[in-house]
């Protein structure tokens, strides 16, 4: 089985993986092209976990990342699992929450200008976050409009994870507007943060 993932962030690839996985037939191989790193290394660790053989192949501009499982692979939540294979970067970077699309209190519009800034400024030094989550009205810089997709895609280039809480971009009805990074449900952001130090409420 071959399933095409350029263009598409760590976790999300290693998602359609397992899913995958357990749906292959006796004697069957899962080829992925993939041509994010971060959801190659995590790849890694699931053929580790999961002991199956990994053969990988570089293309270029992409990655084909073959998996050879040695016996059938059942995943009932695999968007938890592939949270689990996520690496987060030294211990030294933070994790951001976002969770307004304003910052600070008082003059909306000057938030408004402090928040571009500040996003401007993470994309721009020497320290990259481990990621940067969007709750609440935060996910607006995510999604279609927003005025810091061109940083935030810089961030996600440099190796922060850009997640953007599911229930928030329903709640906005931004969940088909999301323009960068991956959408995240509120157990698994909850496991992040929980299970992570250095987290930051901006």
């Amino acid at each position: 089985m071959q399933i095409d993932a350029r263009d598409l962030f760590n976790p999300k690839p290693v998602v359609m993986a397992l899913t995958a996985l357990s749906e292959l037939k006796d004697g069957e191989t899962l080829a992925l092209l993939v041509n994010d790193g971060k959801a190659v290394e995590s790849l890694v660790r699931l053929a580790d976990e999961q002991k199956c053989k990994f053969i990988r192949e570089d293309e270029g501009d992409y990655t084909v990342v073959t998996l050879v499982p040695s016996h059938r692979i059942k995943t009932n939540h695999p968007v938890e699992k592939a949270v689990s294979y996520m690496d987060f970067g030294s211990a030294d970077a933070p994790i951001l929450v976002f969770g307004s699309e304003a910052i600070g209190r008082g003059d909306k519009s000057l938030g408004h200008i402090l928040m571009r800034e500040i996003i401007f400024d993470l994309a721009h030094q020497e320290v990259v976050p481990k990621a940067l989550v969007f709750i609440n009205s935060g996910v607006k810089l995510t999604i279609k409009g927003s005025a810091v997709i061109e940083d935030l895609q810089i961030l996600e280039k440099l190796g922060a994870e850009i997640l953007s809480d599911t229930v928030s971009l329903d709640r906005y009805g931004a969940t088909d507007e999301l323009l960068v990074g991956e959408p995240i449900d509120p157990y698994n952001l909850a496991r992040i943060l929980t299970g992570q130090p250095g987290v930051v409420s901006l």
